[in-house]
């Protein structure tokens, strides 16, 4: 989808100049904001997205 975007983008003449990205705590996600955007973003992880990870595992042992 990042690629698309970034395509499309330029496609139309708006060229990214993006410093921070806020992603949830997939790897590929932060992956892909490296590769596509560059090693100069600053990829950040949503709090929130931590906090349902968590929360997330939490029930996923309580329930073994």
């Amino acid at each position: 989808m990042l690629t698309g975007v970034h395509d499309k983008g330029e496609e139309l003449g708006f060229y990214m100049d993006v410093t921070t990205t806020i992603t949830d705590f997939e790897q590929a996600a932060l992956n892909a904001t490296s590769t596509k955007l560059g090693p100069h973003v600053n990829a950040k992880a949503c709090f929130y997205h931590l906090t349902q990870s968590t929360w997330r595992k939490i029930q996923s042992l309580w329930a073994e």
